[in-house]
């Protein structure tokens, strides 16, 4: 698989990394599912794994299967509490970094995130501190923001971080504009999280999760959609969105999660196999949004 240099961290990655929130809850039992879904990925060129503190048992699950292939793969996880008590604290990271290591059975974090922190808690706290006394200690080697809007801004203008992981795809198009020239001009290196729209755009969002916040996407989609078929995508939406993310030339990875194998193989194809759209497919996607998303935020 094409590899792309991850922005200043020099670090070469997969153009498709795996994300790994959906393992978080699997029981012991299911184990060798995820091994052989992990081990997959790495057949398929995939060196990039993206897990966090708070992803149940996905550490672990990963520190168990990697620890064969350390020197071959590189691990980003996430620090902070967005999911509970919503803490940031330095002793909260602190805490969150030697748990991650011991989980992930290494002596060492590829990219150390801060996750989905909030921009007020950002302008306040000595998070950067404590990021960069982990980096200094070679626990870490960078570290990185996982966010949206404002705080994805503030992150990236602060200087601290190596990399920045961000929503980007058909509907939500806004980092564009609003982060990508930062993250070029600073040489940021660009995560892309949720390319796929979670299923919303080939219609399969209802079998997968009907929350709120993800019928925003749905809503986004069928106003997108009202302008009619995508010429020479109408069979194939599912390409068209991975695409779509693949030819940003500032994204250096794009992250998809899945409990299958066949999608990681379907994936690694479409990325394989001339992973950019048309010159005139790509103006017209990002004509649609400027016609209707101007106002949307990034979905979070």
């Amino acid at each position: 698989m094409e590899k792309n240099t991850l922005g200043r961290t020099g670090l070469k990655v997969s153009k498709l990394g795996l994300g790994l929130a959906h393992i978080g809850g699997f029981h012991e039992n299911d184990f060798y599912m995820v091994a052989n879904l992990v081990n997959k990925a790495i057949d398929l060129g995939i060196n990039f794994f993206d897990t966090a503190a708070v992803y149940g048992n996905s550490e672990r699950y990963l520190g168990q299967i990697l620890k064969g292939n350390r020197g071959k793969v590189l691990i980003a996880t996430k620090c902070g509490d967005w999911k509970e008590n919503f803490d940031w604290s330095a002793k909260t990271l602190i805490n969150q970094i030697e748990t991650s290591l011991k989980r992930l059975q290494t002596d060492y974090i590829d990219l150390l995130q801060v996750h989905s922190c909030p921009s007020e808690i950002l302008e306040s706290t000595d998070i950067f501190g404590v990021l960069e006394k982990a980096k200094r200690s070679g626990k870490v080697k960078f570290i990185g923001y996982s966010g949206d809007n404002k705080a994805a801004k503030i992150a990236t203008l602060s200087g601290v971080f190596d990399t920045l992981q961000t929503s980007f795809n058909v509907v939500d198009q806004t980092a564009s504009s609003n982060l990508f020239p930062i993250c070029k001009k600073l040489n940021i290196g660009v995560i892309i999280k949720r390319p796929l729209m979670n299923g919303a755009w080939d219609g399969s969002l209802d079998r997968v999760n009907t929350t709120s916040k993800f019928m925003s996407i749905h809503e986004r989609v069928n106003i997108l959609q009202k302008d009619g078929p995508i010429h020479g995508y109408q069979d194939s939406p599912h390409e068209l969105a991975l695409k779509f993310a693949a030819s940003q030339k500032e994204v250096n990875v794009i992250l998809t999660g899945t409990t299958k194998i066949s999608h990681i193989t379907q994936n690694t194809r479409i990325i394989n196999n001339d992973s950019t759209l048309p010159k005139k497919t790509l103006l017209e996607l990002k004509s649609r949004f400027e016609k209707h998303g101007t106002k949307w935020e990034q979905i979070t």
